[in-house]
């Protein structure tokens, strides 16, 4: 029985090795391994996306080890990206510097306004500091979920919220601690 092929084209491992010109993204040594940031799973995945230069990185041996060890922290730093998020827009957070991984082969740097960059729309990370609170959109885009997804867990209670007007607002705090587990989850019974 032959294996099915489940990682990168050939294309696709020169072009991640150009864009990260054959460094590790994370530390700049020699990179010697291709990093899928939305793991593959077991067996491997259909999904064709897997295998789009946004979601792959170039890293040394010793940072690909730091990433599946340290799984929180890659995640927060975005070396780690959950099953339902889009890797375009959760950028890697490198040396203080958020940037965005596009599935055509680039490196762009976050910009504090939406754009357009070729066919992908960037957008800044949600900031866990600032304001005071946040719109669905940007928790959804924190926790990597779905829009509906996001609205659901609001009319839930899960994703703590308030209303004013017709806007729905997250409290940029409670939902931090919630996340970090400083919190016991409100009682429904």
């Amino acid at each position: 029985m032959t294996r099915r092929k489940t990682g990168p084209d050939r294309g696709t491992v020169e072009l991640v090795r150009w864009r990260d010109r054959d460094k590790c993204r994370r530390c700049r040594a020699v990179g010697e391994q291709i990093h899928h940031r939305k793991p593959r799973g077991m067996g491997g995945t259909r999904d064709e996306s897997i295998n789009s230069p946004a979601n792959l990185v170039l890293l040394c041996q010793a940072c690909h080890g730091w990433v599946e060890t340290f799984r929180t922290e890659a995640r927060e730093q975005g070396w780690l990206v959950s099953q339902h998020a889009d890797p375009r827009y959760q950028p890697i957070d490198h040396e203080g510097r958020l940037t965005f991984l596009t599935a055509d082969g680039k490196a762009v740097p976050e910009t504090t306004t939406n754009h357009h960059e070729g066919d992908h729309l960037m957008s800044r990370k949600p900031s866990t500091t600032g304001t005071e609170a946040m719109t669905v959109e940007e928790a959804r885009q924190l926790l990597g979920i779905g829009r509906n997804q996001a609205y659901e867990a609001v009319r839930r209670g899960d994703i703590p919220s308030l209303r004013i007007g017709d806007r729905i607002l997250v409290p940029r705090r409670r939902l931090m601690a919630l996340i970090n587990g400083d919190v016991e989850e409100p009682d429904r019974g």
